[in-house]
């Protein structure tokens, strides 16, 4: 393990990184440095505008690299890409985590529900830190809270998709453009988190995590392009996908609702297009097939979650997930001066069940999900989730006021157990950087 070293620091780095941006591993003493000189500005890959990349050949007292007007330099970037890589990269192990799902299924308004949510519940009720890793990541993820939970405007009626503007493909600020082996390439935005597990000597240790919010037009048979293969590449460096699938989008499942529930179907978010959205995740099987050379009937390792979205809209045809009780011995949730009865975590069992119920009604109703997903993955775990929450859905139904929210009425309904649940999935397998959340489970 390599080590910076000066008058002050003592750092123990990683033997190897991985670029979040290109996916390029190297070693830490490969890293580039960026001028701090505002006049040193030019790259090959970046283009003419940004500051100037180099390997520091010049130190200053403190082993600090100087750039070639002799300014101390503190950022670094990747070798291969170029892009701005935290120093927190070298030094702590990350994971890469990928949000997939066919165009209009709501994985924005998913991913910013879940982070809000897991900032909370796991401070709140397993006493752990789920922060930014680093600001200048997170920009994009920040403004999907901002817009569903602090929103200023939140007493007011607004339409959804002025709420979080859908995921382009182009334009925005989801992707970098870089020159790569001399093409021009389109790398996705990765957002960066950090999370610290107090460990048995009272002592916090950081872990990386890396997500990535995946166009669903990058997906699409016209998008069989090299920036298209280039953009998705990170799914096969992902430890688990989470594939978002919107069952308002399937006619099979909305005449099952409105069976049950007539009308439900129109109270849900509008959809602009209808997908068959078992061709997305099918493609991105057969990509990351692709990008780990694996044989076509040879199951990813990595696990699956799909993620149902819009629970708020169809719960009547899977009542039992509203009473289900996946959080045990929350701090949050204790009453002072109850003893204390055991270390917080989740109920394995609970889960599964719920999982089990889910995956027999997309069996039934939308069977190609289901067999695709168990072709794909080893392992699949299915969880009904809401990102706006009961009440959203329930009021605007109500109103009469189609495809409009309010964000003081978000109250989204278990949006975090995806990702709780990859942390403890991981603590479960004794991953060193996942200690202290408890996954044991007695029957219920």
């Amino acid at each position: 393990m390599s080590r910076i070293k000066n008058e002050e620091l003592d750092i123990p780095l990683l033997s190897e990184v991985i670029c979040p941006h290109c996916w390029e591993a190297f070693a830490p003493q490969d890293i580039l440095f960026i001028a701090d000189h505002d006049r040193l500005v030019g790259d090959a890959s970046l283009g003419s505008d940004a500051r100037l990349r180099f390997r520091p050949t010049r130190f200053n007292r403190r082993c600090q690299p100087l750039d070639p007007a002799g300014q101390v330099c503190h950022d670094m970037a990747c070798p291969r890409c170029h892009l701005f890589i935290p120093r927190l990269m070298l030094e702590h192990k990350c994971r890469f985590l990928s949000i997939l799902g066919a165009p209009a299924s709501g994985k924005s308004y998913f991913l910013g529900s879940m982070i809000w949510q897991t900032r909370k519940v796991l401070l709140r009720d397993f006493g752990y830190s789920f922060g930014d890793a680093h600001p200048q990541f997170n920009k994009v993820v920040n403004s999907y809270e901002e817009a569903l939970f602090l929103n200023p405007k939140r007493e007011k009626w607004l339409p959804a998709g002025e709420l979080i503007p859908k995921t382009q493909f182009t334009g925005n600020l989801l992707f970098n453009e870089v020159s790569l082996d001399g093409k021009q390439t389109r790398l996705p935005q990765p957002f960066l988190f950090e999370y610290r597990v107090p460990e048995h000597s009272k002592l916090t240790r950081a872990r990386l995590m890396c997500l990535y919010d995946n166009a669903g037009e990058s997906f699409l048979a016209d998008s069989e392009d090299t920036s298209a293969l280039e953009t998705t590449r990170h799914l096969s460096n992902s430890s688990a996908l989470f594939f978002v699938f919107d069952p308002l989008q399937d006619p099979r499942f909305t005449d099952a609702l409105e069976k049950v529930d007539p009308g439900a179907a129109r109270r849900g978010l509008p959809n602009a297009v209808l997908h068959r959205q078992e061709t997305i995740l099918r493609e991105a099987s057969s990509r990351i097939r692709r990008f780990l050379g694996l044989k076509s009937d040879n199951k990813h390792k990595s696990p699956l979650v799909v993620v149902v979205g819009k629970y708020d809209a169809w719960w009547k045809l899977l009542p039992e997930a509203r009473s289900i009780q996946w959080l045990k011995n929350s701090k949050g949730g204790k009453q002072p001066g109850t003893p204390e009865q055991g270390e917080p975590g989740i109920s394995p069992n609970a889960i599964n069940r719920m999982s089990s119920q889910l995956r027999d009604l997309l069996a039934s109703l939308c069977p190609e999900i289901v067999g695709t997903a168990e072709f794909f993955s080893e392992q699949v775990i299915f969880i009904p989730v809401s990102a706006l929450g009961f009440a959203c859905g329930g009021q605007a139904g109500e109103s009469g006021k189609t495809g409009l929210i309010r964000p003081m009425d978000i109250d989204p309904f278990q949006v975090e157990l995806p990702l709780i649940w990859y942390l403890t999935r991981l603590r479960s397998k004794r991953e060193s950087d996942d200690q202290g959340f408890s996954d044991t489970d007695q029957e219920d």
